[in-house]
Order: C-alpha cells, then structure tokens, then sequence
C-alpha cells in the first residue's frame, strides 16, 4: 500500500507539467488580446496603462515556453520583455501621472517622452521594446506555437492603435524643471537599450539563470 501511495502523485505531477505550460499561454494570450483591444481609442492615461499590461502579456507568453521547453530561453525573453516593459511603464507614468496638468500647455519634450515610452510599450524599433518581443516570438517559433506567434505581432499591431490617443499633444501636462531631467533620463535610456540591447540581454539571462538555478 506504501509503495502505491508514493507512486500516486507522479501521474498527477505529469500531467500537471504537460497542462501548465498550455495554461499559462491560454492566460496570455487572454489577457494580450483583452488589453490590445482596450488600449485603441481610450483615454491618453486608460490608454497607456492597457499598453503596460499588453506587455506584461507577452512575458507570460514567454514563461510558458520556458514551461513547454525548460532552457530554450523563454524565461530570459521573458524576463527582458518585463524590463523593457517596466522601462517604458516608468517613462509613461512620469509624463502622465507625474505632472501637474494644466490645460492647453504642453511641451515637446512631454510629447517626445511619451512617443518613445509608445513605441517601445509596442515594439517598434529602435526602442528597447523590440528585443523582448522579437526574442519571445522566435521563441514561440522555436517550440511549435507559431499561432501563437502570429497572433502576438496581430495583437500588438491592434494595441498600436492607441497612437491616437496616447500621442495627443494636448494630453501631455508641462513637467517641472526636476520632473524634466527624470523623463529625459528614462527617454535616454529607453532609447540606448534599444540601440545597444547586449547589456539588458545579458541582465536578462543573468536573472533567468538566477531563477532556474534556484
């Protein structure tokens, strides 16, 4: 009777293993569509925010390749999709939320900001956005999900529709002179990781290789 306990779980254990990895893409691929759809034609701020969670989306399309195919690097696109996705987020928030808003006053450096924390939040090259996304979709590739690959650049082209919104001048608050150097720097960096991706690939596999290790 022992022995048939102890053998008990390894069928479930299996079967858990060969249904989570589907289950996480599932969950993904819910959630990217969702938000790629809500993100056109909103608000600047609604607008912004399904953005972020549009690229939250694609990390978990990520960590269910890792899931499927443990080492084929999904993880590590994963978890530079969530850098660059967190980059662009923090840029966005300091232009939207950060500032004061006053009506009819906007800047070009407001505008340029949150041009560039857009381009990346969709992909668009040369902003950092790009790498994550194009490792995760060769990585989908890669181990058999090509639908889901083509369904990821479809669900991204539909939340680039958000331009509208998103890049309407008139939305943009003025910063103050403190919030201006911050958005400048953010708008640099998100620009030079796009331009010189190796050292957040390297970041990227260097956390991945962290969280398998343990």
């Amino acid at each position: 009777m022992s022995a048939l306990d102890s053998a008990a779980p390894v069928p479930a254990a299996g079967a858990l293993e060969a249904v989570l990895p589907t289950g996480v893409a599932v969950i993904g691929v819910v959630v990217l569509v969702l938000a790629a759809v809500s993100a056109a034609r909103r608000r600047p701020r609604e607008s912004f925010a399904w953005l972020v969670i549009v690229g939250a989306a694609y990390s978990l399309l990520g960590l269910a390749v890792e899931l499927r195919a443990p080492g084929s690097g999904g993880l590590a696109a994963a978890v530079l999709q969530a850098m660059t996705t967190l980059l662009a987020a923090a840029l966005g928030a300091c232009v939207l939320w950060g500032t004061a808003e006053k009506p009819r006053e906007t800047t070009r450096l407001g505008t340029f900001a949150i041009a560039v924390a857009w381009m990346s939040l969709v992909g668009l090259p040369p902003m950092a956005g790009i790498h994550g996304k194009t490792l995760i979709c060769r990585s989908l590739l890669d181990t058999g999900w090509e639908w889901l690959a083509i369904l990821g650049v479809v669900a991204g082209s539909v939340a680039a529709l958000s331009v509208f919104s998103i890049l309407d001048g008139r939305a943009v608050p003025r910063p103050g002179k403190l919030s201006a150097l911050g958005i400048a720097a953010l708008a640099s960096v998100t620009f030079l990781a796009g331009v010189y991706p190796q050292p957040g690939v390297a970041a990227a596999m260097w956390l991945a290789g962290l969280v398998l290790g343990a």
